[in-house]
């Protein structure tokens, strides 16, 4: 059976596994992970990924008898990406972004949350993330700057579909 949780930790490992961490890049040191769900902090080293379940709509899809039958969720998620000002990413040379920006916090954003869904297309293509039907993505929505916490953030929306079949 197909959880939720399950899907989430799934993209999270793809975006782990597959996406440059700029940290690591800028610094030329490792750290475990950039990317989080539930277990986000606004502390520690930037920049960082978040997956946010937002909602998830249920249906039956098909019955099989009072107890038994297919349940098709529609999961709706945002995955953000922070990144605190003044840091600047240079290495081997420097950073060039698709919008032709020279390494500022909003250029980095932009170009970081392409890079996700460029991830995630490919991770659907190639098998990584056989546990969702249907990923959709809306608008990358522009970068903002928490100024109480000093953070730049943007996010791109997703949308997919998990079916499981409950009862006995």
């Amino acid at each position: 059976m197909t959880e939720i949780v399950d899907v989430i930790q799934n993209i999270k490992t793809v975006l782990n596994d597959n996406l440059t961490d700029m940290w690591e890049v800028a610094t030329g040191n490792a750290r475990v992970t950039h990317v989080f769900s539930n277990d986000f902090r606004l502390t520690g080293t930037f920049p960082k990924v978040q997956i946010l379940l937002e909602s998830d709509d249920p249906s039956k899809k098909q019955w099989g008898n009072r107890t038994n039958y297919l349940e098709s969720n529609m999961v709706h998620a945002n995955i953000f990406y922070y990144n605190k000002p003044l840091f600047k990413y240079v290495a081997s040379g420097s950073l060039t972004y698709e919008d032709g920006g020279s390494n500022d916090n909003p250029s980095l954003n932009r170009y970081m949350l392409e890079q996700i869904r460029e991830t995630l297309v490919t991770a659907t293509g190639n098998g990584s993330l056989t546990t969702l039907n249907n990923l959709r993505f809306g608008s990358i929505i522009s970068t903002q700057l928490d100024k109480g916490n000093s953070i730049y953030y943007g996010y791109v929306p997703i949308t997919f579909i998990i079916n499981k079949r409950l009862g006995t």
